[in-house]
């Protein structure tokens, strides 16, 4: 630690020796790429492996945490009046330095899953505020604790009342306006100015303290630089920008996220299960300047074959893993990684459970060696694979397409999001502690929905599992004891042992709702395709069941709390029961796009939308053109919608289609025979199949006439039993 800060000073001192043309330079200041879209971030990102030595090393007197996930659209939103409070007190720009320390926890990372349920974290955003050493000394937060100096921050929703709430608090009168003239009148100097007489290429704005570790600086990027530009020839600079993220791309502002960031927890459960024929795996290293110059070369080429606006889908899977991240050091050996960025290329599968060594004889891994550019590493995938990509390969938007045609390949991979987002939201439930004694029966109800209508088989089947041995693991009476805490940890230990999709999942990974970066869409994009796809499923006689499971399932275990609270509100608002499946389908699809305008008009407002994936009023006349009658003005409820076409279209895309995928890899299969696959295919469409009980028990499976007759030995005497005549699907 202290040679390498010996030697960044003396760096500093050779550069300030060398003689410089006043002319030739002019003082820059710190930002994030000159020209970026993206509003400059001030607060401090936190994980479980560097809360503690932040906090505890940090000069500021007071801390505020802020708990969130990077899929939550309010957390998202929230962001722009967080960091423009942040910006007051964080980095080295600050215009009150050293008084409060704001930091962000990603809870959605299951690094940090421990450190969330810590505090007690059962919404999100989910502000603390305190002493920032009592952060470190704490053993966390409960609701109900007597006394701490821990407290929650309930008035903070926008970026003028977390002002006022601080003032308040600390009887400061801090405002947004506020600026720091230091710095302001530093940054705009004239080159003729005589401070700025041999002015270093890099200047160390702000020194860190020594006894903070270098680790823990450099990850929190928490050494900046103010960096000198010369417009003479052939000048050369010493020291580079740490924190950076121009990444080499020319100033143009932050590159989108299309390669697939994986990790330990997650690298084997996607390459296994996505249906891309290739896969790339580049081994780097954050902190590498190399890696960051690469990254947009990288991109460039990911760009043709990732995510749900690929321009070549289904062809190559590339992927990104971190090495300078201690839960990847195994992974990283276990692919003999010897220098960044190194890449490896073969079928997914081949990297599952498997390694490479230098001197293997026979290896279906192999390390591409020329691949140092965007169009050399293109060159070797057309070498290796017969192809003739190239960069500017565009893919035919909506509007080129003939009116009366969609794009069922993307919404078919959906059946994957659909399958991630119930292991994700059954994961967040168990995390976050939340089935309670009050909350018991919603869960029960909507595992009963997903039971009979899910659309992916190993969810259906997981589901089953769970809910047939639910009054086992989960008995009303322990919820209700006095011991809650001790109750509600020993439910999580015992669910945590049925996996309700499967033991690949979750994978980490979303395919028909990855957004262009990976802060957007995703779960939350599950969770409507999810809810869409269970509507078009259900039978007339199910509709008021389905709308009671899903309402009540959003309320009490969706831990967006503004997402949550404009959802319920929406439900409430409904007066009269469902009859009809059709009714409850349009109302789903009508509620969507009410959320969806809702955001529109914030995200344009923030600029915290996907550029690439804006809301929109859905479905969009190129998708289904006979679903329109006519339209008068911008909004839903300017759109003279043809409700009859708009349910066959809702049917067709979350039905049929969705599956179609699991269809072609056979994962609905028992037997691998198309009677069967059919049958299934089918089977998991309630609207167009007509099923009873004796029909069910007719057609079922011996598999799944073992586990009905189970169910209902177990299912006699409870009094939450539901006959459900679907059981055909599990």
């Amino acid at each position: 630690m202290s040679l390498l800060y010996w030697i960044l000073i003396l760096n500093l001192s050779i550069l300030q020796a060398s003689p410089s043309p006043v002319a030739s330079r002019t003082l820059l200041s710190d930002n994030d790429g000159g020209g970026s879209s993206d509003p400059k971030v001030y607060a401090v990102e936190l994980n479980a492996t560097n809360f503690d030595g932040v906090l505890n090393n940090t000069s500021a007197t007071y801390a505020i945490v802020e708990f969130y996930a990077h899929w939550c659209p309010a957390c998202r939103n929230y962001k722009p009046h967080y960091e423009k409070v942040a910006r007051l007190f964080n980095g080295p720009e600050a215009v009150n330095p050293g008084i409060i320390l704001m930091t962000r926890i990603d809870c959605a990372l299951k690094i940090n899953t421990k450190l969330c349920d810590k505090f007690s974290v059962s919404h999100y955003p989910m502000l603390f505020w305190g002493p920032t050493k009592e952060f470190v000394s704490t053993t966390g937060w409960e609701p109900n604790q007597a006394k701490s100096e821990i407290c929650i921050i309930d008035n903070g929703r926008t970026a003028e009342r977390l002002v006022n709430w601080i003032n308040n608090q600390i009887g400061s009168s801090y405002s947004l306006d506020d600026e720091n003239i230091e710095n302001k009148q530093l940054i705009q100097a004239k080159p003729s100015d005589p401070e700025q007489i041999a002015v270093p290429d890099y200047v160390l704005v702000k020194p860190s303290p020594t006894s903070v570790d270098m680790s823990i600086i450099l990850e929190n990027k928490m050494i900046k630089w103010a960096r000198a530009t010369s417009s003479q020839a052939g000048s050369r600079t010493v020291l580079r920008e740490i924190g950076s993220d121009s990444g080499g791309g020319g100033g143009g502002g932050e590159p989108k996220d299309f390669a697939v960031e994986l990790n330990t927890t997650n690298f084997d459960g996607v390459l296994k299960d996505t249906p891309a024929t290739y896969a790339i795996v580049e081994f780097f290293a954050n902190w590498c300047p190399a890696c960051r110059n690469y990254k947009p070369h990288y991109e460039k080429v990911a760009r043709l074959f990732n995510g749900p606006d690929a321009v070549h889908p289904g062809n190559i899977l590339m992927t990104r893993v971190d090495c300078a991240l201690k839960i990847n050091n195994k992974l990283c050996d276990k692919f003999s990684v010897s220098h960044y960025p190194m890449l490896f290329w073969s079928q997914p599968v081949k990297f599952v459970n498997a390694g490479w060594e230098p001197n293997q004889a026979k290896s279906d891994i192999r390390v591409i060696d020329d691949g140092r550019t965007a169009e050399r590493l293109l060159n070797w995938i057309n070498k290796q694979i017969g192809s003739s990509y190239g960069l500017d390969d565009q893919k035919f938007e909506n509007e080129q397409l003939p009116s009366n045609i969609s794009d069922p390949g993307q919404i078919a991979r959906a059946v994957y999001d659909v399958e991630e987002a119930t292991a994700t939201a059954f994961d967040i439930i168990l995390e976050h502690k939340m089935i309670k004694s009050e909350t018991r029966a919603s869960l029960v109800k909507f595992l009963q929905l997903i039971v009979a209508h899910h659309p992916s088989r190993r969810c259906r089947k997981g589901s089953a599992e769970v809910l047939v041995n639910f009054d086992d693991l989960c008995p009303p009476d322990m919820l209700s004891s006095d011991t809650h805490e001790v109750a509600t940890s020993n439910v999580k230990g015992a669910l945590r042992n049925f996996q309700i999709c499967g033991k690949e999942v979750p994978r980490g990974y979303w395919m028909f709702c990855r957004g262009s970066k990976n802060e957007t869409r995703g779960f939350s994009c599950g969770l409507w395709v999810l809810m869409h796809s269970l509507s078009v499923r259900i039978e007339d006689g199910e509709s008021q069941f389905a709308f009671t499971a899903i309402c009540d399932f959003i309320h009490n275990f969706f831990v967006c709390e503004e997402c949550r609270q404009h959802f319920y509100k929406m439900c409430s608002s409904v007066t009269s029961p469902f009859n009809k499946a059709r009714d409850f389908a349009l109302w789903l699809w009508s509620t969507h796009n009410n959320v969806n305008e809702r955001l529109q008009k914030e995200e344009a407002s923030l600029q915290t939308g996907d550029p690439k994936f804006p809301k929109i009023i859905w479905p969009p006349r190129q998708l289904c053109p006979s679903c329109y009658r006519s339209q008068k003005d911008k909004g839903s409820s300017q759109i003279d919608w043809n409700q009859d076409e708009v349910y066959k279209f809702l049917i067709s895309y979350y039905g049929k289609t969705l599956v179609s995928l699991y269809k072609e890899k056979g994962l609905l299969a028992d037997d691998g025979t198309s009677a069967t696959l059919d049958d299934l295919v089918t089977s998991t469409n309630a609207v167009v199949v007509p099923v009873g009980a004796a029909l069910a028990i007719a057609l079922a499976s011996c598999a799944f006439g073992a586990l009905a007759c189970y169910w209902r030995s177990q299912q006699k005497n409870r009094k939450y039993y539901h006959q459900l005549h679907s059981l055909k699907n599990i």
